[in-house]
């Protein structure tokens, strides 16, 4: 009996280690693409099947919680529009999430999303019929683009958003 017990307790460590090693990678990755999207960017905003510029403006952050959230503003260039955010990661759900207000009466845009960490790109899904991918090309460039849902298969919404360090 002691013997059994010995080896629960022995499989029962090696399980919560591997848990807290996998914890631990997924709180780095998750600093690692928040620290990548916060600071200042302008952005650009495209549909991309005409080749044809939409509207740009600006992105501004503050990050918190041990860099693992960071509230933003967005202001639209030649517009009044703006926008408030809280983008981040929850260990607990190892999912990042994302909160956006706007000033004009769009209602608040809420959404979780897991990474793909071999593309380095975040999936979030505003609903069952909508999905949102942030891809990180590196500390000074990522991309938004957004899909629908039709007949079971995922069709580009034709919009891409370009965002790009401020040096």
């Amino acid at each position: 009996m002691g013997r059994i017990a010995i080896q629960i307790v022995l499989a029962l460590g090696i399980v919560i280690s591997a848990h807290s090693q996998t914890s631990q990678e997924n709180i780095s990755r998750a600093k690692e693409v928040i620290l990548a999207l916060h600071g200042d960017f302008t952005w650009e905003m495209f549909k991309p099947s005409e080749n044809k510029f939409l509207r740009s403006g600006s992105r501004t952050s503050q990050i918190y919680l041990d860099s693992t959230a960071f509230f933003a503003h967005e202001l639209f260039d030649n517009s009044k529009i703006e926008q408030i955010s809280l983008f981040g990661f929850n260990p607990q759900s190892t999912q990042f999430y994302s909160t956006a207000v706007y000033n004009v009466d769009t209602g608040p845009h809420i959404m979780s999303g897991r990474l793909d960490r071999k593309k380095m790109k975040l999936y979030f899904f505003e609903n069952d019929s909508t999905k949102h991918t942030l891809e990180v090309l590196g500390h000074n460039e990522h991309r938004w683009t957004s899909e629908k849902l039709a007949d079971n298969v995922w069709v580009p919404n034709d919009l891409l958003i370009v965002f790009r360090r401020n040096q």
